[in-house]
């Protein structure tokens, strides 16, 4: 069992938005576990779409094993899921072309993905994660992006957090979504976000929990260049209406937040300000 030192790092902006709680929390930063080799980091590749996983533990492309170690389900980029507060060991479970995770009711659940082994990745080729899902209906959760320094050892700061709802609302279908990168261009305290170093990208705060999610593929997209914007805009891989949003809008992610009961850090309407709690556990 590996031993490691996790920093648990909650942030909470306090911001006036028509006067409603706007709450932000980040995902504890595990400091130890990942290479420092970088994937990709200079030349990332020049495509229409990278895929991360189509779900189907069949294909022969999906390592077994990687720098996080054998115990975890790894996608066909060689990056391995994970999370908190998520039912089973693994989290995630992968079987005929789905991967289902069912959040817990506790006060810190979330699941990432990462894009590569070494959780470093150079993203400037895509502009938007493409996702088809299964998700219950009217369901939500918080989205972000965590980030690497430069040097891909240090952990920054995450990027703004927003609900999925800010993109599309989950109905209990088949659906599928193109979430653009420009909509996380900050960080949580306005700073830019470096998106040649992503950690991960991270859901969180599911709203309802003890009920499955279900993803059926999930990839990196360019939308910038008109041919590949030609091709993968207008329906999905398994046939259903796309949803594209190109937003800028600023972090509004109360919905699953508020919903889930987590323990946030909670900001009242009218004041600004940003507030840190970091704290030290070591987990075997």
């Amino acid at each position: 069992m590996r031993t490691f030192l996790n920093l648990a790092v909650v942030v909470a902006t306090l911001t006036a938005v028509q006067g409603k709680l706007i709450t932000f929390v980040q995902r504890p930063m595990n400091m130890s576990v990942e290479p420092t080799t970088p994937f990709n980091a200079t030349n990332p590749p020049v495509q229409c779409e990278l895929l991360i996983d189509d779900f189907r533990s069949g294909n022969g492309s999906r390592p077994l094993t990687g720098p996080a170690g054998a115990d975890r389900i790894y996608d066909l980029l060689g990056g391995d899921y994970g999370g908190v507060g998520l039912a089973g060991t693994p989290p995630i479970i992968i079987n005929n072309g789905t991967g289902k995770i069912v959040p817990l009711p506790v006060p810190v659940q979330y699941f990432f993905a990462k894009f590569d082994p070494f959780a470093c990745f150079n993203s400037t080729a895509y502009t938007h994660v493409s996702m088809d899902f299964i998700f219950p209906n009217n369901s939500d959760f918080q989205i972000a992006f965590t980030q690497k320094a430069p040097n891909c050892v240090d952990r920054l700061l995450d990027s703004s957090y927003h609900n999925l709802t800010s993109f599309i609302t989950p109905n209990g279908t088949q659906q599928h979504v193109n979430i653009p990168f420009s909509a996380f261009n900050t960080n949580v305290n306005g700073t830019a976000y470096d998106w040649t170093h992503i950690k991960d990208l991270t859901f969180l705060n599911f709203y309802p929990a003890n009920v499955t999610y279900t993803f059926t593929r999930m990839s990196l997209i360019n939308l910038n260049d008109p041919v590949c914007a030609k091709n993968l805009t207008g329906l999905s891989t398994n046939g259903t209406n796309t949803t594209t949003t190109n937003t800028t809008n600023t972090a509004n992610s109360t919905t699953a937040a508020a919903k889930s009961g987590a323990g946030h850090l909670i900001a009242n309407a009218g004041g600004m300000g940003v507030f840190m709690l970091a704290m030290f556990n070591l987990i075997a």
